[in-house]
């Protein structure tokens, strides 16, 4: 894996970690736009960073296999 990807994958979890923690401040927020009873927008972010991980684990498993190198003969 190259350093380019790793940074990648850090930086998709830094911002799936901003998700989580921005809906967490805002579900202390008052609004009128509710899902199951709880603020709208919180909720939106909440069901964003668990499909933004599923996302990353796919493109770990799909993009992360070992590679053999052809011999030459």
């Amino acid at each position: 894996m190259g350093w380019r990807s790793a940074s990648n994958r850090v930086a998709l979890g830094l911002v799936m970690a901003a998700l989580i923690v921005a809906a967490a401040l805002l579900m202390q927020v008052p609004t009128t736009f509710q899902i199951l009873g709880y603020p709208g927008l919180a909720m939106i972010l909440f069901i964003l960073a668990p499909g933004g991980g599923a996302m990353l684990a796919i493109q770990i498993v799909n993009h992360d296999r070992a590679v053999r190198p052809r011999r030459r003969v």
